[in-house]
């Protein structure tokens, strides 16, 4: 639940039955990332509410979503400010200011993806267990090195994901 000024992380266990309060973030979260022991929260900013909120870049909870410390620092990421966040095999994504970059040593570095296109808006993983960066084109990924254009078009935002289908919607 995010309410423009901090998040709020529940949990289920149960695909969605019931759910359980596990922490507050004081930043507004774009994406959640979970890689079997620590969960990472990309944050953006607000300045829209009075007074502003600003992103504080990547953070970690090593106890589920209960506490979240700094994950990275400004590592040159413009304004620190993140759009997705995925983990994909072994490799951790980051969309910022409509860039993709990629570490492969947990966050230590990261290096802009050329071969994703440029304008990303958002990460999914796919139900065939692919990776999709969409925007202004829609990029797929099955091993998190080689990107491979499925459509050319302007400002994608992707709707659902089936295991048979994609559905795919713009602003105009």
């Amino acid at each position: 639940l995010n309410n423009q000024q901090s998040t709020i992380i529940y949990t289920s266990s149960n695909g969605g039955t019931s759910w359980i309060k596990k922490g507050t973030i004081n930043f507004p979260i774009t994406s959640l990332a979970w890689d079997g022991a620590t969960l990472l929260a990309s944050t953006t900013d607000n300045r829209f509410v009075t007074p502003p909120v600003y992103g504080a870049g990547i953070l970690a909870s090593s106890d589920g979503g209960v506490n979240f410390s700094p994950f990275q620092s400004n590592k040159g990421f413009v304004n620190n400010k993140f759009s997705g966040l995925d983990i994909f095999n072994s490799k951790l994504f980051a969309l910022s200011n409509g860039t993709l970059y990629v570490s492969v040593d947990n966050g230590l570095n990261f290096s802009v993806v050329t071969s994703a296109g440029s304008s990303i808006s958002g990460l999914l993983h796919a139900p065939d267990g692919s990776l999709i960066a969409y925007g202004t084109d829609i990029y797929k990924t099955t091993d998190g090195v080689t990107w491979t254009l499925q459509k050319a078009a302007v400002n994608f935002t992707l709707m659902s994901v089936s295991p048979n289908s994609q559905y795919y919607g713009y602003n105009y």
